[in-house]
């Protein structure tokens, strides 16, 4: 009975001295080890708050945008944009009257809402004179243009 008694007591002594390691506590005592465990616990805990707080704060700006020709008067679009549930239809919405606006079809998209709004698309000018123009600058702009309407919805 006493050796089951000394083998306990013993494993408590090893855990005291892991958690007094981990928390890099200065204490002897028991429950000075503990009070200092459950600190450091909530420092951690805040710690932790605080990086997702700023994850969220930096994905909330976060977007991306790609513009390629691709030949034969087509253009590829990759747009990636972190939004609120509510702005993703929107944003959508948005981009097609943007394109539209400018005088580009959309021949094939692709659009995925999930976590991120993202969109890959071929797009073609309406009209033969429409490629004289600088149309990567022109279909970026539009995007953009898009992009910042629906946040101001």
């Amino acid at each position: 009975m006493a050796v089951s008694m000394f083998q306990k007591r013993m494993a408590l002594r090893r855990k005291l001295l892991i958690l007094r390691n981990l928390t890099n506590s200065k204490s002897v005592k028991k429950s000075s080890i503990m009070k200092d465990a459950f600190l450091h616990i909530y420092k951690l805990k805040m710690r932790v708050e605080a990086m997702k707080k700023e994850y969220l704060d930096l994905m909330q700006h976060f977007e991306e945008v790609k513009v390629e020709k691709m030949g034969e008067g087509l253009f590829g679009i990759r747009v990636t944009k972190c939004c609120k549930i509510k702005g993703k239809d929107s944003m959508m919405v948005s981009l097609l009257e943007g394109f539209e606006g400018i005088g580009v079809n959309v021949m094939q998209a692709k659009v995925s809402c999930n976590y991120f709004f993202h969109m890959e698309a071929i797009l073609k000018p309406q009209s033969v004179s429409l490629l004289d123009v600088d149309h990567v600058k022109v279909i970026t702009q539009a995007i953009h243009h898009a992009i910042n309407s629906t946040h101001q919805i």
